[in-house]
């Protein structure tokens, strides 16, 4: 069962890869997006962890679904490919 709901995590996360490009790529887009609308300079891992929390918030405003976990393993997933891209560029400016 856990096998299974992690395979969909990964069929989620490389379905959207092949759709947006890779994650931290289209994170990193959203979040100049964002940085413009709200003003405030934002990373590709703090859209990462917005998302979590639009997620949790789902949780907590009406029942769980599977795609609403789906989503937050999968948000956690890109969280860390950001963390680790953005590790990169902090040893190679």
């Amino acid at each position: 069962m856990k096998n299974d709901f992690l395979r969909e995590v990964d069929r989620i996360v490389t379905e959207r890869a092949d759709q947006y490009g890779p994650p931290e790529v289209s994170l990193d887009m959203i979040a100049r997006y964002w940085s413009v609308a709200v003003g405030v300079e934002l990373t590709s891992a703090q859209v990462s962890q917005m998302m979590i929390l639009l997620k949790l918030a789902r949780i907590q405003t009406g029942q769980p679904s599977e795609d609403t976990l789906l989503d937050i393993v999968g948000y956690s997933f890109c969280l860390d490919r950001c963390l680790k891209s953005e590790e990169q560029l902090d040893k190679h400016p």
